[in-house]
């Protein structure tokens, strides 16, 4: 269940902190570039019918 997490406490030392602290630095100083990907939903005319068909009842 997500509530059973609500409440714990996490402890960490000052070494951990720092370098956690340093990373996250690191990181905005060095954000990863963008990487665009594209989803391949196949060809659209077979996708507006397999839609018009999915969904004619409800008309």
């Amino acid at each position: 269940m997500a509530t059973s997490n609500i409440g714990k406490l996490i402890v960490i030392d000052d070494g951990a902190a720092d370098q956690m602290i340093a990373q996250m630095d690191e990181q905005d100083a060095n954000p990863q570039p963008y990487v665009r990907r594209e989803i391949k939903w196949g060809d659209p005319k077979k996708l507006a019918e397999a839609l018009s068909r999915e969904y004619a009842s409800e008309n």
